[in-house]
């Protein structure tokens, strides 16, 4: 049977005893640890006397908490001698203030004993002491010659202490007179001292009669009446004026001022009559900004069209097509068209009323905005939604994504106003050459119309609009 398995009744199973096995544990322990150690001995035998590490958890446990309780010990022990330290400390610290306490007590009783050794005069109460009489230097009659050697005191008599004389100053109970301390007798006058023989005094000079004045000032002070004050009576008479009645002194002022106040702006007035009047200057124009626009050189153009054998090649003929519409949306600008011409056709309908081709009567007076009851046509006007979106790209060769009705206005071509002289209802062919992209296409302003500039490489062609022809329309009746 295996010892650590639990027995019949104990508390580790129910068995036949039941809850009530549990009055056999503490016997069963005690067997099952001396089995656990036999088992250890025998097991250290084969080993060689190596006792292996087969400590029960139960008892890893147990020596965990000795551990414990030791590590509590030390930290007990440590506070309680940190304690205990501290309280000596304090304990130093009182015992050397009672040992100062002790030695300025003995000071001051050695010194209250000291003082009690001296003698005292006492003074009356409320009384201040002062300094012993000093006789005045003014005279030495009355009290002998301060310089004079005194004689010897006698010595049967003792010398007389100096007396000390008090001055009294009451407050608090005025009228009283000073009184001795109580305990002790007031103190014995001395007599007064004894006033040495007094000298001589020497003879009083005899006064000497003052020189008379002149006979001529004794004779002209009697001649000479008193000198008497008469004062000089005041002959104005004072009339009193009311404070109502007068008036400020700022009015009288301003009423004296005012005269000579008219005088200098009567002439400040025609001095600025007779300067010349300056022209006025329009400083708006200071104001604007004036934008300056590069210069445009087309020259990489002409180059180009000087390799071109055939300059009249004509690649297609095309018609308008209305807002929004550009060559961008035929194939005849791609780079196997560079070089030709496109002609456009493009109805008069869409120009608008009294529109002029370059060179036509009346161009002078006509206008690229319009007006005098001219109409600009499409969106191409001041207020036009082309213009205002500004759908155009360059200056003298345009992008083929440009509006061309745009292109027409900023190239100079069409104008609108002046005399009617043609029929409205003509139509224009368009000669557009088709170059290739540049580089950079540049943004300028002309005849109210201002581009955009372009930089970054354009993925289409270039268009340079090179001639407008107006064409005849006519109607026949059949």
């Amino acid at each position: 049977m295996d010892a650590r398995a639990p027995r019949p009744g104990s508390s580790f199973s129910f068995g036949s005893g039941g809850y009530g096995g549990g009055m056999h544990r503490s016997a069963d322990y005690e067997a099952d640890k001396l089995e656990r150690e036999r088992q250890l001995k025998e097991r250290e035998k084969q080993l060689g006397g190596a006792r292996p590490n087969l400590i029960p958890d139960r008892d890893r446990a147990k020596a965990n908490e000795l551990e414990l309780e030791r590590e509590r010990q030390a930290i007990f022990e440590e506070r309680r001698m940190r304690e205990q330290g501290e309280k000596e400390r304090q304990a130093r610290l009182a015992r050397e203030r009672e040992r100062q306490q002790q030695i300025q007590r003995e000071r001051d009783q050695a010194r209250m004993h000291e003082a009690e050794q001296k003698p005292d005069v006492r003074r009356p109460y409320g009384s201040v002491e002062a300094k012993p009489f000093q006789p005045p230097r003014q005279s030495s009659a009355a009290y002998g010659d301060i310089y004079q050697p005194r004689p010897a005191p006698s010595s049967a008599a003792p010398p007389a202490a100096e007396p000390k004389y008090t001055r009294h100053i009451e407050v608090l109970n005025p009228g009283s007179q000073p009184q001795p301390y109580p305990s002790e007798p007031p103190a014995a006058k001395a007599p007064p001292p004894v006033a040495a023989a007094a000298p001589a005094p020497p003879p009083a000079p005899t006064p000497q009669p003052a020189p008379a004045p002149p006979a001529r000032e004794r004779q002209a002070a009697a001649t000479q009446p008193p000198y008497q004050y008469n004062p000089k009576p005041d002959t104005r008479e004072y009339t009193y004026t009311p404070r109502d009645n007068k008036r400020p002194r700022m009015d009288t002022a301003v009423e004296e001022a005012a005269p000579s106040n008219r005088r200098a702006t009567a002439t400040r007035k025609r001095a600025k009559k007779e300067e010349p009047k300056e022209e006025k200057k329009d400083l708006s124009a200071l104001t604007v900004a004036v934008k300056k626009w590069p210069e445009v050189k087309s020259q990489p153009v002409q180059d180009y069209l000087k390799t071109i054998r055939d300059l009249r090649h004509v690649v297609s003929r095309v018609v308008y097509g209305g807002n929004e519409w550009s060559l961008a949306r035929t194939r005849f600008t791609q780079p196997d068209y560079e070089g030709g011409l496109v002609i456009v056709r493009m109805s008069g309908a869409c120009l608008g009323s009294r529109w002029k081709v370059r060179g036509e009567p009346g161009w002078e007076e006509a206008s690229p905005t319009g007006g005098e009851g001219a109409e600009v046509g499409l969106e191409w006007g001041p207020k036009g939604k082309a213009r205002e979106e500004r759908r155009i790209w360059g200056t003298d060769v345009y992008t083929d994504d440009s509006d061309l009705g745009l292109v027409l206005i900023h190239a100079g071509w069409i104008r609108w106003g002046g005399p009617e002289t043609r029929s409205d209802s003509d139509l224009i062919n368009i000669t557009v050459r088709v170059v290739p992209s540049l580089i950079r296409y540049y943004a300028t302003e002309r005849n109210g119309v201002i581009t955009r500039g372009w930089g970054n490489g354009h993925d289409g062609g270039s268009i340079v609009v090179e001639d407008v022809e107006r064409v005849k329309v006519s109607y026949s009746v059949a």
